[in-house]
């Protein structure tokens, strides 16, 4: 049943649709958490948006507070804004929320014209049970609560402005040098291609996530197994078009094990030549 369950997956991953989610098999001790790929949000970066800063810090913001309104329900736990590209390559914010560390984390990430990525941390992880304040006092008016909330969302992005003003200044970010990137984005992406081996439940279980490029070659995303990590699921988002005949995607990939769940960004940039990725 596996084998045949393995199989349907790996035609699915292959076609590349947009909405592309696939469950790799159910966790045999169940999932408590939510594991499909509809949890992300996706934004695009244009010079009517204003300062590229200001922009991302505020989608941030507006994340987070969606987060704190869904406590205790599904919520959106993935965000990735493409800020635009530089002479280096491209710009993105890449946030989780990580229900394994129960913590956030965002970052600003690089994808160069070579594929490779360069990650500097905006936000470093802080634990969930901030969002909820839990050092407020039991029977604290809805007003406090509110307060509360609104000083968070101050605090967080004046945090990741100062971040972002920093590596400006040190010219690791391209904040002066940005372009938006050319609307509409490629609608196909390309095709996402699943492989295991080994026994499940066992540490010679392994797994892989590879995207098939334009010259048919697999290119590996990342790879996961063990008796504890299981694929769930993965969607291309993106899909920037360049003029060395590249273009760049980013996919979320979700994994599992237990009563937890993990999720990734990666990015991935592809040419009619020998494709590169990290």
């Amino acid at each position: 049943m596996v084998k045949l369950l393995s199989l349907l997956i790996l035609a699915g991953l292959q076609i590349g649709s947009i909405d592309l989610y696939s469950n790799a098999h159910p966790l045999p001790q169940g999932c408590a958490c939510h594991c499909e790929t509809d949890t992300a949000i996706f934004r695009v970066w244009q010079q009517k948006d204003g300062p590229a800063d200001l922009f991302a810090a505020n989608t941030i913001g507006r994340w987070l507070d969606r987060i704190i309104a869904n406590t205790g329900a599904f919520s959106k736990t993935e965000l990735l804004i493409i800020l635009g590209r530089s002479a280096k390559g491209i710009w993105s914010v890449e946030t989780l929320e990580t229900d394994n560390e129960g913590a956030i984390y965002a970052d600003l990430v690089l994808t160069t014209r070579e594929g490779k990525r360069q990650v500097f941390r905006l936000v470093k992880s802080f634990g969930l049970e901030t969002l909820y304040f839990p050092d407020l006092p039991k029977g604290a008016s809805k007003q406090e609560f509110t307060r509360r909330r609104l000083q968070l969302l101050r605090d967080i992005k004046t945090r990741v402005m100062r971040r972002l003003s920093q590596l400006a200044k040190s010219g690791q970010w391209d904040a002066g040098l940005l372009i938006p990137v050319q609307l509409p984005l490629l609608l196909k992406p390309p095709a996402l291609v699943f492989h295991e081996k080994g026994k499940l439940e066992t540490e010679t279980y392994v797994w892989s996530l590879s995207v098939r490029a334009k010259n048919r070659r697999l290119v590996r995303i990342t790879r996961g197994g063990g008796c504890c990590d299981y694929f769930r699921g993965a969607k291309c988002f993106g899909g920037v078009a360049d003029d060395a005949n590249g273009e760049t995607w980013w996919v979320l990939v979700k994994s599992a094990g237990g009563d937890n769940c993990g999720a990734k960004w990666h990015s991935i940039r592809l040419t009619h030549a020998a494709p590169l990725t990290q």
